[in-house]
């Protein structure tokens, strides 16, 4: 079978599923399927396969740890009181985001980009869902435990989309009679 017919095949037919899950039986886990897609095509950008999931685990974490220690410090302190919600975050973003960047000095941590979508999962989760004053909580309303599940398991969708396309391409033509 052609690559992208295979592809097309496991990414369509996996999404579908995931999406199915994520709206239905597993609503309740406050996964959200573009997280998953994100954590997805991390996986994939950094070239798949185990490497590629290692890096994608490890890059998308840290953006959803600095982007929690941006919502904690703007919801569990006292300087939004003090300058406004805006200017707070402003400041907490600009400090987390930088850090995510230098961060980069170490080799694990040097696909900057890949930190983007769980720094965006975590800060969109908490804004999209009204749960930012959340943050402490150890249960799924967390965004950022809601944005590391879901990314966690976009690494998984884009390893198993990845086995089963070579399967599928490797398969053996039946030969015609």
């Amino acid at each position: 079978m052609p690559l992208l017919t295979a592809l097309a095949l496991t990414v369509g037919g996996f999404g579908g599923i995931l999406t199915y899950l994520c709206l239905g039986p597993l609503a309740f886990a406050n996964l959200q399927i573009w997280a998953i897609f994100l954590g997805a095509a991390s996986f994939f950008g950094l070239g798949g396969k185990e490497a590629g999931l290692k890096a994608q685990i490890t890059q998308n974490f840290l953006g959803v740890l600095t982007a929690w220690i941006a919502l904690v410090l703007v919801t569990q302190t006292a300087l939004a009181a003090a300058i406004g919600l805006p200017a707070a975050a402003g400041i907490f973003v600009a400090i987390t985001a930088g850090a995510f960047v230098l961060a980069a000095n170490m080799p694990m941590f040097a696909a900057i980009p890949f930190t983007v979508p769980g720094y965006a999962s975590t800060a969109a989760i908490a804004l999209l869902t009204g749960a930012a004053g959340k943050v402490l909580e150890p249960t799924v309303a967390n965004p950022a435990i809601a944005a590391g599940l879901s990314l966690l398991i976009g690494g998984g969708y884009g390893y198993v989309c990845e086995k089963v396309t070579g399967m599928l391409v490797a398969a053996p033509v039946p030969a015609k009679a």
